[in-house]
């Protein structure tokens, strides 16, 4: 009889993910702590609740510029700015390739009370122009997997740019056989 898969080694027939209940059970509890305590800070927009969600969102960008690290080792240039103090403008900025995204606290000073929020923008490529990212408008507040998936996206630019043919006179060309810088 052939052994099991890689996939499933270590599961037994009460627990065919190969991990035990309790860890698994244990991993979904705190996964919707998480949820639960990231959606109160996220609706809530005093200065202090939105600028502890930034310092959430500095630490995923860290776990996730680590685990670049460790992928990609120095192939992959990565650079986090360290979190910021609570003076006038606290933003941080993860910078992979030749890509960054900067997440930064934002007054929405309306007539009678101020109302905090973190607004994200994201540059692709070397002409620096920047796109504002961040939550859809129906859910409205930021999340790990949504940090993840916008750092992902910074990745996949490093690698679309690596793939593009090399002229060596002129540098990189996209499909369009135009020179990119």
């Amino acid at each position: 009889m052939a052994g099991k898969p890689a996939s499933l080694k270590g599961s037994t027939p009460q627990d065919p993910g190969g991990g035990s209940f309790e860890s698994r059970l244990r991993a979904l509890y705190d996964r919707w702590e998480e949820r639960r305590e990231i959606g109160l800070l996220a609706r809530s927009h005093d200065f202090a609740s939105q600028f502890e969600l930034l310092g959430r969102m500095h630490d995923w960008a860290a776990e996730c510029s680590a685990a670049a690290a460790r992928v990609y080792g120095v192939e992959l240039p990565v650079a986090l700015s360290p979190m910021p103090g609570t003076g006038e403008n606290p933003a941080f900025t993860l910078s992979i390739g030749r890509g960054r995204i900067t997440f930064s606290l934002v007054n929405r000073d309306r007539a009678t009370a101020q109302s905090w929020f973190i607004a994200g923008q994201r540059v692709t490529t070397g002409n620096g122009v920047p796109s504002a990212v961040g939550p859809h408008r129906s859910d409205g507040s930021w999340s790990r997997s949504l940090v993840e998936e916008l750092l992902l996206d910074l990745v996949a630019a490093f690698e679309r740019r690596r793939a593009r043919p090399i002229d060596l006179h002129n540098g990189p060309h996209d499909s369009r056989g135009t020179t990119g810088a």
